[in-house]
């Protein structure tokens, strides 16, 4: 039940697909599945109530809506490194073939920074392996080449090796706009490495 502006109940409530189905006056590119409103193979959609009944006159009145997205149900991209399209060889010339442990720091409303660590496998202890990031332009859509910023210039102090093994790359963007990169290196119990860019990743 839902409270408007000026103390205004609802009369009703929907709680299941039964309900939504009862409620609906118009809808496009939206159906009822699973006790809730599901987009139909689109992007936006709308579903317009025909239970607008008021106990009186009112002037304004809030609605909430609580809603779940399956962020991978419009999925445009599989694969954002392959080793065989986009090798980095390293300062022992070992090529790498094992891209993984991402994670992603959101720079502005468009673009994202990825830190990603490259190795000839999941972990191997003792071997180098390194950091790398990649950037996008367009939420994530695509990707540049490995350690490129979002002009396609080369980012300066990138890729980050040092001859150790690292993992679990963390990336942040803290309030005050500096982007931090952090990551355990040699084992578990040696450590960590953090860097700290304050311009969005360029340096």
């Amino acid at each position: 039940m839902c409270e408007s502006s000026i103390n205004v109940r609802l009369p009703w409530s929907v709680k299941s697909s039964t309900d939504f189905l009862r409620a609906e006056a118009s809808t496009n590119q939206v159906t009822v599945q699973g006790g809730g409103l599901v987009l139909a193979n689109s992007t936006e959609g709308h579903w317009i109530s025909s239970w607008h009944h008021w106990p009186s006159t009112v002037d304004s009145a809030e609605l909430c809506i609580e809603t779940e997205i399956d962020l991978f149900d419009n999925q445009q991209i599989r694969t954002v490194v392959q080793g065989a399209m986009k090798p980095y060889t390293d300062a022992d010339g070992t090529q790498h073939t094992w891209y993984g442990r991402c994670m992603i720091a959101i720079v502005d409303e468009n673009r994202w920074i990825m830190a990603i660590r490259s190795g000839v496998s999941h972990i191997s202890w003792g071997n180098r392996d390194t950091i790398h990031l990649l950037t996008s332009i367009n939420e994530g859509r695509a990707w540049g080449e490995l350690n490129r910023w979002f002009d396609g210039t080369p980012i300066d102090g990138m890729p980050y090796e040092d001859g150790h093994t690292h993992s679990e790359p963390g990336l942040y963007r803290m309030p005050n706009g500096d982007v931090i990169l952090q990551f355990w290196r040699t084992d578990y119990s040696s450590g960590t490495k953090q860097l700290r860019s304050t311009d969005n990743g360029k340096t």
